[in-house]
């Protein structure tokens, strides 16, 4: 995929979007891996230090 980006804050968040939203463009074609889509980080850390973090 190419994307021409002129502005970053307008324009990304729409693919973004895009692409948490379609499965199928979240999964790998290889191996068939799935991309957890949004919040994935959240979804890396034990189960009790979720929402505890400080920003």
């Amino acid at each position: 995929m190419e994307l021409q980006v002129r502005d970053v804050v307008k324009d990304l968040p729409p693919v973004f979007a895009a692409f948490y939203a379609d499965q199928a463009a979240r999964t790998c074609r290889d191996c068939g891996a799935l991309h957890p889509g949004k919040g994935w980080r959240s979804s890396l850390l034990p189960p009790h230090a979720r929402g505890s973090r400080k920003r």
